[in-house]
């Protein structure tokens, strides 16, 4: 009975040790999960408190209410977010960044240096890491928020952005390199001589779900692997090269990848097309593979069937058909393989689907529906969509002009660009022989147009403008006045905001010396 006692109780002791394990197991598992989970802080133009003040050739920090917090003294100033009053200052020559809160004092001094971290590769009106910052003590890197606080210790030879993922860093230790987050996290384990983002992009998460391309150093050269953006191996460091297919949209990951010379493609960790090939290229537009073996060329499927033979000198997708030529024998096929006749070299489809730019023999552009019924005849050398119905087009020498689907004209052909203003419904026509600006609606009517003129483009309107007139535009095409334009943004105030200039790109602004002697 005593013994039977003590089976049940060591039973029991077993059982409760197995479920603490596993509950801290869990524990940490989800610690790790959340460590490894950030946010990307967006910050609006109208939500920016701080700018950088330029006068005399040097630098300094104003705010929104035209007050001077740093006086122009450097020869560099960094606002990493411009809600924040974290300010880095440095002149050349400087082995020690001096870094500002509004009221001008001196901040983060504890450590040997406080520097920002720039993005790379990627389009931001603010092009830094906007919540943390690098600290240096006895040659090693940790990171801070900015409000001071540490968030790791300094333990890492370099800490830099990683280019195109906005929120992850590659770090350095013991000579090699690794991933972490802006929380400090480790993402991808120190193995690797090189690191890459794959530029994987979707329209709501950015570069967030873009994968890594990893490097080992071999005695035959480079050799790279693949990890997933979970952080999960698919493929080891085995291979001469390797490029994500970013246009194939998904969990699923797509990679051309190339072994002792030879290309094929892979699907996560299972291998579609074996590695035979000189060259493989994908084609979004039709979601195929153009295959070089030895200098002929064809065409297959991601699962690797084939569509167009391996027997061509040239071969290229013209919209969507596929051209091949050997020698003097020229075909067109359709996507699925089938050889087809055509009066067209060409036929790209347009973003809405209801329409084709052809390009005829003679490599002029036209316009037909989707059941290829002529609407344009091909009489333009250059055809693009704009909105709806309409398009930009290029007549003979004189230049491009605004036409629909019909044939009609709305506006002379002499302008030497028409393009969409991005992330508004307007259209700029500009004609830069007198720096003639017109802007049009996506339905084509013109709100503004203005000679020797400049457009700048803000959060919520564009402005138009020359030495004598300001003409402000909401982005659906209303004119506004400046007063909507500048609450729109909560810009800052008349008196300094009409002076404002873009600088470098970032969005911050400077402001001449001349300038503000002339306001006082």
């Amino acid at each position: 009975m005593n013994n039977k006692k003590k089976i049940i109780g060591i039973i029991v002791l077993l059982i409760l040790i197995i479920a603490v394990t596993m509950t801290i197991v869990l524990i940490k598992k989800n610690a790790d999960k959340k460590m490894k989970e950030y946010e990307i802080e967006e910050i609006a133009e109208k939500e920016y408190k701080y700018f950088i003040l330029y006068t005399n050739g040097k630098y300094g920090v104003m705010d929104t209410n035209g007050n001077i917090l740093i006086e122009a003294k450097y020869d560099k100033v960094v606002i990493p977010n411009s809600k924040k009053a974290v300010f880095i200052c440095s002149n050349e020559g400087d082995e020690k960044n001096k870094v500002f809160n509004e009221k001008a004092e001196e901040i983060f001094t504890v450590y040997d240096n406080v520097e920002e971290i720039e993005l790379d590769g990627l389009v931001t009106s603010l092009p830094y890491e906007k919540n943390v910052l690098k600290f240096k003590v006895n040659d090693q890197y940790g990171l801070i928020d900015l409000d001071g606080n540490r968030i790791i210790k300094a333990t890492y030879e370099e800490i830099r952005g990683l280019k195109y993922k906005e929120g992850e860093l590659l770090a350095k230790l013991n000579g090699k390199y690794g991933v972490i987050n802006i929380k400090g996290a480790k993402l991808i384990n120190f193995d690797y001589d090189n690191i890459e983002a794959d530029k994987y992009f979707e329209e709501e998460e950015k570069y967030k779900k873009s994968g890594y391309i990893v490097c080992k150093t071999a005695d035959e050269g480079y050799r790279y692997g693949y990890i997933s953006n979970d952080g999960e191996k698919l493929l080891d460091t085995n291979y001469n090269n390797i490029k994500r297919v970013i246009d194939i949209q998904g969990q699923d990951v797509y990679i051309i990848a190339s072994s002792n010379g030879q290309y094929g493609l892979l699907k996560n960790k299972e291998k579609l097309i074996d590695f035979k090939y000189q060259g493989i290229e994908h084609n979004a537009t039709n979601n195929l593979l153009i295959i070089n073996r030895g200098a002929k060329y064809g065409v297959y499927t991601l699962t690797g069937e084939e569509v167009v033979p391996i027997e061509y000198k040239t071969l290229q997708f013209n919209g969507i058909y596929i051209y091949a030529k050997t020698g003097s024998d020229i075909k067109y096929f359709t996507a699925k393989g089938e050889e087809v006749t055509t009066k067209f070299t060409s036929l790209v489809p347009v973003n809405n689907g209801e329409y084709y730019i052809s390009v005829d023999q003679n490599g002029l552009y036209g316009i037909v529906d989707k059941e290829q019924n002529t609407l344009i005849e091909n009489k333009f050398v250059y055809i693009e969509y704009m909105y709806n119905n309409y398009f930009s087009a290029y007549k003979n020498e004189n230049g491009l002009g605004l036409i629909d689907t019909k044939g009609k004209e709305y506006t002379v052909f002499n302008y030497t660009t028409i393009t969409k203003i991005a992330d508004t419904e307007l259209i700029k026509a500009e004609n830069m022989e007198n720096s003639k600006i017109e802007i049009y609606t996506k339905d084509l009517k013109q709100v503004a147009k203005l000679e020797n003129a400049e457009l700048e483009i803000r959060d919520t309107y564009v402005k138009l403008y020359n030495d004598k007139t300001n003409i402000f535009i909401d982005k659906h095409g209303n004119i506004i006045d400046e007063k909507q334009a500048l609450e729109s943004t909560q810009e800052a105030p008349d008196t300094i905001g009409k002076y404002a200039k873009d600088y470098m790109g970032y969005a911050q602004v400077y402001y001449t010396d001349e300038e503000i002697e002339a306001e006082d």
